[in-house]
């Protein structure tokens, strides 16, 4: 008698790709606490005695603008909190580095900031206050980043780990099941009846853990989906607007005129304004982007009108943005 169990080895072991690693909070929650491989790849540049950096060191260590760690932090902000960042005064930090007689930085308090030096390397912070990120928040960070090379070196180290996990519990697995086809067999040679039985029952309930673990994975990713949906629907009929600056930051940080000139470049929004007033035109009338509102200044109680963007607006426009783009480029 041969045993079968058709099992997907990949939804019940856990085994990632890349792209699942980028758009999945699941699989980034499995692997967060593999922090060692930030050191695999690069060295990572820490305040002493203290185990966090600052959003400037992570953008040196992924090769990045820093902008782009502030991007990955407010579009996924819960997750890195979760992390444990936490904020704190620049001169605060500087004080606590200071007077910690187990840390070796010199700390300098210059004009505008502060230099902090260590481990042969130097860092300017601000007197403001900072975001401090853990190792867990770097590390969530580099399976966020899609165009940094270091980042595909973390998340390469990252999918090798769990590679190697996932086939040690593959060699478990077929151990299981050639010891249960083993005890079969001796219980049909021998004849016995009431071993089949038991042999037969603990089949049952192998290919039963099994698929509870399928059901129980598939249960995550249909709730994961359904909640980033619920998410989704929300913000886009949220009420919210926003100014041409706050969302022209977003796009390659542009400045409020840029983009603006764009937009009325390339067909949407009129040249002529009233005020600051800017009126939607053609087939662009009708898509929900533009919010005109009148409101009243809050200390000096004069009442202007402006042309906002709405939250709809904000995610279009920017994936307009992007298309065309990409057709000039390729023109």
């Amino acid at each position: 008698m041969k045993l079968e169990l058709v099992i997907n080895k990949d939804v019940v072991q856990g085994t990632v790709n890349e792209v699942e690693l980028i758009e999945s909070k699941a699989q980034r929650d499995e692997l967060a606490g593999r922090v060692g491989v930030l050191e695999k790849v690069k060295g990572l540049l820490l305040f002493p005695n203290m185990e966090f950096a600052t959003n400037r060191q992570i953008a040196e260590f992924y090769e990045v603008p820093v902008k782009t760690i502030q991007k990955i932090y407010t579009r996924h902000i819960a997750e890195i909190r979760e992390d444990g960042y936490t904020t704190m005064t620049g001169k605060m930090l500087a004080e606590n580095l200071a007077t910690n007689m187990m840390s070796t930085a010199k700390v300098t308090r210059e004009k505008g900031h502060i230099l902090i030096e260590f481990d042969g390397m130097a860092t300017q912070i601000p007197y403001s206050t900072i975001g401090l990120y853990p190792k867990r928040a770097i590390l969530r960070i580099g399976m966020l980043l899609r165009d940094s090379e270091v980042a595909r070196e973390v998340r390469t180290q990252l999918l090798n780990i769990e590679e190697k996990a996932s086939k040690e519990v593959k060699v478990a697995e077929i151990n299981n099941e050639l010891e249960l086809q083993m005890e079969l067999a001796r219980a049909l040679m021998n004849g016995d009846v009431q071993a089949v039985a038991l042999v037969n029952a603990k089949i049952i309930e192998y290919k039963n853990r099994h698929i509870a673990k399928v059901e129980a994975k598939l249960n995550e990713v249909t709730e994961e989906r359904d909640s980033l949906g619920e998410k989704v629907s929300a913000f886009i009929e949220s009420d919210e607007v926003y100014t041409f600056g706050e969302v022209a930051e977003g796009i390659d940080g542009l400045s409020a005129q840029a983009l603006r000139e764009f937009l009325q470049v390339h067909g949407v929004l009129g040249h002529k304004s009233r005020g600051e007033v800017y009126r939607p035109i053609g087939k662009y009338k009708g898509l929900g982007w533009f919010s005109t509102q009148t409101r009243v200044a809050k200390w000096s109680g004069v009442t202007f009108t402006n042309t906002y963007i709405t939250t709809k607006g904000r995610m279009e426009i920017a994936e307009f943005y992007k298309k065309v783009q990409a057709q000039e480029m390729s023109a």
